[in-house]
């Protein structure tokens, strides 16, 4: 304890690299007595490992279950950490990419401020929300908002006419992906409109085909009135990238009107919603190229004593043996010449 200062009792230290991470007992064990330390333990050595890994945090406010999104960004091999929506301090520093999945009630105050901390520091942002939302006032400076209503498509997931069918744009976040079978799928989604800002170029992801429409009138649902034509594409999902012309770095962004596509429902069952998830991810960190830390698998060779030491006469003797032959056939050959 001395030789590490460590005051406290049960603190776990881990150092490697010429670094160091301590980790306070109340992170490994539970009130109850339980081991709980594996999670802080994993991310204390990466943190030794590769600390040049992004911090990707996530708000979530709602019901909605995500788990597969954490499962991916696990698989990845960086670090997810979960914050509270309402309980963001004052003191909230930003991350290198800050997801925000708003599907229910939230703290507009402190959501806001998080929001705007993210993109004021330069960090990205992937934001998903449903249409219409209160939650979309938090992106307006991005120029980014989603009218009220739902997007339909003649052109729909068969048997399902309430999952709209998805055209997929070239992007870094839809790699793999094709227009067809291999689209992400959703229950539903809402429009997504971007304004012009100098500084900001955006580009559509996901949208409807030409035979989409906003659903906004009460009457048969899934069939278009009068009132609602076919004015599609819709863009469903964009992607932002902005200059800062102080920092000289490049904030990306990613908007997408719709929950689902994100929700455990979907991502277990379909791989094209797992692939765009991903892809999003390593594309808003930039590092689109990182491989998943399962990738490549590790291997290692046990030997037994006896095996070993086979190997060591086996390269002890043969070798001073051929290079005293090769010396023996060049002495010869020059007493030749």
């Amino acid at each position: 304890a001395l030789e590490f200062g460590v005051e406290r009792h049960g603190t776990v230290v881990l150092r490697g690299n010429g670094r160091r991470v301590d980790l306070d007992p109340s992170e490994l064990t539970s009130s109850e007595g339980d081991f709980i330390g594996e999670g802080p333990i994993r991310r204390a050595i990466r943190r030794l490992i590769a600390p040049t890994l992004p911090i990707i945090q996530v708000i979530q406010a709602g019901p909605g279950a995500f788990h597969g999104v954490d499962a991916i960004i696990d698989d990845l091999g960086y670090d997810v950490e979960r914050l509270d929506s309402r309980t963001i301090g004052l003191d909230y520093a930003g991350a290198d990419l800050l997801i925000v999945f708003a599907d229910g009630p939230f703290d507009e105050g402190a959501l806001q401020r998080a929001v705007r901390t993210q993109l004021g520091v330069g960090g990205s942002l992937l934001f998903a929300a449903e249409p219409g939302s209160d939650a979309w006032d938090l992106v307006q400076s991005l120029g980014v908002t989603s009218p009220p209503g739902v997007v339909y498509d003649a052109q729909y997931v068969v048997p399902y006419p309430r999952q709209p069918h998805l055209e997929v744009l070239p992007h870094g976040s839809t790699v793999g992906l094709a227009v067809g079978q291999h689209s992400p799928r959703v229950s539903s989604a809402g429009a997504v409109t971007v304004r012009t800002i100098a500084g900001l170029v955006w580009q559509e992801v996901l949208r409807t085909s030409r035979m989409g429409w906003l659903e906004t009138e009460p009457g048969v649902v899934g069939v278009p009135t009068r009132e609602e034509p076919k004015s599609g594409p819709f863009t469903v999902a964009a992607a932002l990238t902005r200059r800062d012309q102080v920092n000289r770095r490049d904030s990306r962004a990613m908007v997408v009107a719709d929950i689902d596509l994100f929700e455990d429902g979907f991502v277990a069952t379909t791989t094209s919603n797992q692939q765009f998830i991903r892809n999003a991810i390593r594309w808003l960190t930039g590092r689109s190229s990182v491989s998943s830390r399962h990738a490549r698998p590790r291997r290692s060779v046990v030997m037994s004593e006896s095996e070993l030491r086979v190997v060591q006469v086996g390269l002890l003797v043969p070798y001073p043996l051929c290079w005293l032959s090769i010396g023996m056939v060049i002495r010869r050959l020059r007493r030749r010449a």
